[in-house]
């Protein structure tokens, strides 16, 4: 909305810092179907036809692991079960946008290794630059098999591969110039500031082997939910291999601030939920390969670089409960594997049964999703429009309708927003949109972060109205020397006016 608002993707002064530095192509093209339809009915579209492309490509990288049709139908239903995959699948969320990117790069990176030729290198490079121009995590998941190419062509010491290569980080990188341009020139580094604010780094304030194996420990548990007793068992065993580690699972130098580690019950909500099943499908073919199942050196590479993946995810990165939302791209690159393993059991009806019991456990996240049920009285079927936007926080839904009536009251067109790292905004560009008689421009104002230095262009920007959430509710508040007055809070939103 800013982007649209400015006629420029360039960074803007804002108190939510991520809008600015998280990487932004799934934005890119929701902008532009907004932009196209003059509605956000397809946004949740990206990542739906995200879902879409993994289910193929799966099924092609299981083929390029040797599996024959059943594999490669197994490895598909293996993907689109993923629960979180299911959830996340109708959500703005991104990581099934940097899933479908690490298949298509991986099966690019496959095909390059068997027989190097341009296309292939484009289609490496290609994805590569568009996984990392999606999500940070691309770094992390993409490295092992950037890695695994590079020392094929060394090993072979095959020029032409290691020229390829070159290329396609080549191209992987112009693909992000522009963003990293944009974050050298705020924060003077091409990634970002690597934090939300102060004391809420992403990354692990130290490593070793405890740490290493506390975050091992703490993100498989993430998908280990299933009952009550059996959840206090798991996270009972995974608190005592703690103490034997001489580490606490909240060490703060390891875990983001504010949060603790608990195996939850099985979650229907695209922030947080677990993928107990296809996490016990993937031991199951780590053991089967360990056993020297299909132990060829394709399926080793893939094996290790998907492993690696989740090492160096879990080395560098601070603990937090919402990681396995993170995780997707992991179990959908683990999908061909299953898909190739599952096949080849000695009785071919035990990877049928096991493809079913996919389907029918990941069911019910079809129905009962917690923010986007087909069912009951919050149905998208029947909920309206407005309240669907309100499906996390319903409570908010009263307060932003009349924070919106009354700002339309006011015949505002220009208002302020000011709010904390955790503002939600969205929901009242869209309320302001529908009941604001004059065009909006809705600004950060009084911004104190580093993106203040982009506060050149409010300086014919003077809002009639301020809109503040999350913030100390006082009697005025002081933008730019000018003074407002609280007219209404409720809910801890408010809305000032011009003294």
């Amino acid at each position: 909305m800013h982007w649209i608002q400015n006629r420029t993707v360039d960074f803007y002064p804002t108190a939510i810092l991520r809008q600015l530095h998280s990487n932004p192509w799934a934005e890119y093209l929701i902008l532009h179907f907004q932009l196209l339809t003059g509605t956000d009915r397809l946004a949740n579209f990206v990542q739906w036809a995200s879902m879409v492309g993994s289910l193929v490509g799966s099924s092609a990288i299981a083929k390029e692991l040797g599996a024959e049709r059943c594999g490669q139908i197994i490895a598909a239903v293996a993907c689109a079960t993923i629960p979180m995959g299911v959830l996340q699948s109708t959500s703005t969320q991104t990581d099934y946008v940097v899933a479908f990117w690490l298949v298509c790069l991986v099966f690019f990176c496959m095909r390059l290794a068997k027989r190097p030729d341009l296309p292939s290198a484009l289609g490496v490079g290609g994805a590569l630059g568009l996984a990392i121009l999606t999500k940070g995590t691309a770094y992390v998941f993409s490295l092992p098999f950037i890695a695994f190419l590079a020392m094929t062509a060394l090993g072979r010491r095959d020029r032409k591969l290691l020229l390829f290569v070159g290329l396609a980080c080549t191209i992987a990188f112009v693909s992000n110039a522009a963003h990293y341009a944009r974050n050298l020139d705020l924060y003077g580094s091409p990634l970002g500031p690597g934090t939300e604010g102060a004391g809420l780094e992403y990354n692990n304030q130290r490593i070793d082997a405890a740490v290493i194996a506390s975050n091992l420990l703490r993100n498989a548990g993430l998908h280990m939910g299933t009952s009550e007793s059996l959840n206090h068992a798991v996270e009972r065993s995974i608190n005592t291999l703690h103490k034997v580690l001489g580490i606490s699972p909240r060490d703060p130098a390891t875990t983001w601030p504010g949060t603790s580690f608990q195996v939850q019950r099985p979650s229907m909500n695209e922030d947080n939920a677990g993928n107990p099943v296809h996490l016990v499908l993937i031991s199951i073919a780590l053991l089967l390969y360990a056993c020297g199942f299909r132990r060829d050196a394709i399926v080793t590479a893939y094996v290790a670089a998907v492993v690696v993946g989740f090492l160096i995810f879990c080395i560098y990165l601070k603990w937090q409960p919402w990681h396995s939302r993170l995780h997707l791209p992991l179990f959908v690159l683990w999908a061909p594997l299953i898909g190739l393993f599952l096949s080849n059991l000695s009785r071919a009806w035990a990877g049928n049964i096991l493809a079913v019991m996919m389907i029918l456990s990941s069911a019910p996240n079809f129905v009962f999703s917690q923010t986007k049920p087909a069912t009951g009285s919050a149905s998208i079927f029947t909920l309206p429009r407005d309240d669907q936007y309100f499906s996390k926080r319903p409570d908010l839904l009263p307060v932003y309708n009349e924070a919106a009536s009354r700002i339309k009251a006011l015949n505002c067109a220009d208002v302020g927003i000011m709010t904390d790292i955790e503002g939600w905004e969205y929901p009242l560009w869209v309320l302001l949109k529908d009941k604001a008689s004059n065009p909006n421009r809705i600004k950060h104002v009084a911004v104190g972060n580093a993106s203040q230095r982009k506060s050149s262009e409010l300086e014919s920007f003077e809002p009639c109205a301020l809109f503040l959430s999350n913030r100390e509710q006082t009697t005025t508040v002081s933008v730019a020397g000018k003074s407002y007055a609280l007219m209404w809070s409720s809910g801890g939103i408010g809305v000032y006016i011009p003294r």
